[in-house]
């Protein structure tokens, strides 16, 4: 089994898929709703990465990226977003600036998410 991987994003839908794709590559999932809950988690369960949506309520992902990067500077972290849909390339660029390591438009394809988290991993021991 490889590294966990902390997926937080508020679509079901999203989220499940994610969930599924990462175990059938052999990665262990968790997964939280909101930011808010992502650090609960966070915190509990020590991910090696973390895939984060940028729009969500309660708390969005780029005050989440903020809050992880500075209780663990080398986290690495994958933000996501609509992109195009509502014209979010300035929150992914935003992400990026706070330190994501990778940022990646929604829609995606499976084996696109699947190389990041892999990229992410190799590069933290």
């Amino acid at each position: 089994m490889k590294g966990l991987v902390l997926i937080v994003d508020d679509d079901d839908g999203v989220r499940i898929t994610i969930e599924h794709v990462l175990t059938a590559a052999g990665y262990k999932v968790a997964s939280a709703i909101d930011g808010a809950q992502a650090l609960l988690l966070f915190e509990k369960l020590n991910p090696e990465v973390v895939i984060t949506d940028l729009i969500m309520p309660v708390q969005d992902g780029i005050e989440t990226i903020a809050q992880l990067k500075e209780r663990r500077p080398n986290l690495k972290i994958i933000a996501m977003s609509g992109g195009a849909r509502i014209g979010n390339d300035n929150v992914l660029q935003k992400a990026k600036d706070l330190g994501a390591d990778h940022i990646i438009a929604k829609p995606f394809e499976s084996a696109e998410l699947t190389e990041l988290v892999q990229r992410s991993i190799g590069a933290h021991p």
